[in-house]
């Protein structure tokens, strides 16, 4: 599974969830797959991903968040993990793509074996922990989705054959998509 491949089955698979995208390719590849308002994209700050979206589920409880990240950029702030872990979010999904490198800055190597975060996760708390190395497995557990905290660790195999362009949008742009968002999704419930 590529990466690119894995971040469009997840926004194709979650439509009405909201996600935070961690930076680097991952939000880059997200800006192609995403609709409208249903992506955060990080811009720069390296491992703060999970942790945004905890504050966005805390903030909306009855609104589905969650964070596409990455193995380089859970390692730069793995006690993200406890946080989430032992949070009162009612339906929280952390996707972390393990591909084993840092692929933005290079792909330097990192230390995440397969199966690391998915052992991390449980340990830390997370009511569900899954380590998903298929199409199959993703759309199986996307399909059971809605209550808890969720980590799903994806096996990323395959490098991607090209660079998406960047993020089109300004970080206020952003910030502004997704507290209309969150306000318009408050309306529908209230």
């Amino acid at each position: 599974m590529r990466q690119s491949e894995a971040i469009a089955q997840i926004f194709e698979l979650c439509p009405d969830r909201r996600l935070v995208c961690a930076n680097g390719l991952i939000s880059r590849w997200a800006s192609m797959s995403a609709r409208d308002g249903q992506a955060f994209y990080m811009l720069g700050s390296m491992g703060l991903a999970p942790s945004i979206a905890l504050g966005m589920a805390l903030a909306k409880p009855d609104t589905p968040v969650g964070v596409i990240d990455g193995d380089g950029n859970l390692l730069m702030d793995a006690s993200s993990l406890a946080a989430i872990g032992n949070a009162p979010v009612r339906d929280f999904v952390h996707f972390n793509l393990n591909n084993r490198s840092y692929s933005s800055t290079g792909g330097q190597p990192t230390v995440a074996r397969f199966g690391l975060f998915e052992r991390l996760s449980k340990a830390a708390g997370y009511d569900q922990s899954h380590l998903i190395s298929s199409f199959e497995d993703l759309r199986n557990v996307c399909s059971r989705l809605g209550s808890g905290r969720v980590f799903c660790e994806i096996t990323i195999t395959e490098h991607d054959e090209f660079e998406p362009r960047r993020v089109a949008l300004t970080c206020a742009e952003i910030a502004r998509v997704v507290a209309l968002t969150f306000e318009q999704n408050s309306e529908r419930k209230g």
